[in-house]
């Protein structure tokens, strides 16, 4: 007959499971936002139109995918369309940004490059114990760092 004999030995496993669990659901985070901004990579190079993924402040647990078009009205100036709003998981929250610039946005160039990001922009999220990053740089180069 199997199972736990003494009590700690199951509170221990519980605990090591729901971290578990947790620190899967911050991996999916970012596997998810990496996605995401390799796709509006993507659709800017390829429909020559700009893309962008603008987070919500430090502390928040969202962020926005949209596009900017010409509203046709001289002189030619680009009017914002957000497409989507994605919510982090619960207890997923956005916990640093760093060389991006004040609005919070990670934009795409024509080529695939990020616009105003002068080398390398971090994208934190935390689950309140553990911490993970994504690497975007100028170059359009993005990835998982790992903590």
């Amino acid at each position: 007959m199997g199972g736990f004999k003494n009590p700690d030995s199951f509170i221990k496993a519980s605990a090591i499971s729901i971290l578990f669990f947790q620190k899967s659901k911050l991996a999916g985070s970012v596997e998810t936002i990496i996605s995401d901004l390799r796709d509006v990579q993507q659709k800017t190079v390829s429909e020559q139109v700009r893309y962008f993924v603008r987070f919500a402040d430090v502390g928040g647990n969202s962020y926005e995918i949209g596009k900017k078009e010409d509203n046709l009205t001289p002189p030619p100036d680009l009017t914002e369309i957000v497409l989507t709003t994605k919510e982090l998981p619960l207890g997923i929250r956005i916990d640093g940004l760093e060389q991006l610039p004040p609005d919070r946005r990670v934009e795409f160039s024509f080529a695939g490059g990020v616009v105003d990001v002068t080398d390398t922009a971090l994208i934190r999220l935390t689950n309140g114990v553990s911490t993970m990053s994504i690497e975007v740089k100028r170059s359009g180069f993005i990835r998982f760092v790992t903590p």
